[in-house]
């Protein structure tokens, strides 16, 4: 039995299958957010002595997003909740879901140190609403002027289903330095191609160079074993 967002990964059915009565079984899965998913059916029998196997059978399923979202913790190896410096002006914030665009720009939902953005932080949502940059470029003086090492408070913003953050305000620690791009995955796309994704966009032509020539390195070095 299989249950699988559509356009996403297959989603586990992490307990068992309970039946609740005649021939009417319950499913645990895991917290579902709100969307359509693929339920497919598959290797089921009957109790005959025959043991009738049942029909693959496939279905579409609806469900009610009611879950609460969170902010991503983008460094796991360090205590807190981490953001992302993508530079020594620009912090990103990841939510783990697709969230309210209204929601995650407005400034008022986000502390620095406990007191209002400055008037010149900027706040953008990106990659379709998943996460958002406060950019501190524009700020003339005062502690918002180095976001590096700040703690950053977020509110209760919410996902495009209207549920909020559950906590009435979540700790955000921003790194020291700058961190490096987010790697997502890679896909051979032809002969002599390479499709590359990362989580963030990537905007420096130097950045992108580095990257190729590093593949070159490492492709030579396996054709040389």
């Amino acid at each position: 039995m299989k249950l699988k967002m559509i356009m996403e990964d297959t989603v586990a059915i992490n307990g068992s299958i309970t039946n609740v009565t005649g021939n009417t079984y319950s499913i645990s899965v895991a917290a579902l957010n709100g969307g359509s998913y693929n339920l497919t059916i598959k290797n089921i029998k009957d109790t005959s002595i025959n043991q009738n196997k049942l029909a693959d059978y496939s279905t579409t399923v609806s469900i009610k997003d009611i879950v609460a979202p969170t902010i991503t913790d983008l460094d796991t190896n360090t205590l807190g909740t981490q953001a992302q410096l993508l530079s020594s002006k620009i912090v990103k914030i990841v939510f783990s879901e697709v969230m309210d665009k209204a929601s995650i720009e407005n400034k008022l939902n986000y502390l620095f140190g406990g007191g209002a953005l400055d008037s010149k932080v900027t706040v953008q949502a990106i990659d379709n609403n998943k996460a958002v940059v406060l950019d501190f470029t524009d700020v003339a003086s005062g502690a918002q002027t180095t976001p590096a090492s700040a703690t950053l408070q977020v509110l209760r913003v919410a996902d495009t289903a209207g549920n909020p953050i559950a906590a009435a305000s979540t700790n955000v620690l921003v790194p020291a330095g700058v961190t490096a791009p987010l790697f997502d995955k890679a896909e051979v796309t032809g002969k002599n191609t390479i499709k590359l994704y990362f989580k963030e966009l990537i905007k420096s032509a130097y950045i992108i160079n580095q990257l190729i020539g590093e593949i070159k390195v490492k492709r030579g070095i396996e054709k040389g074993k």
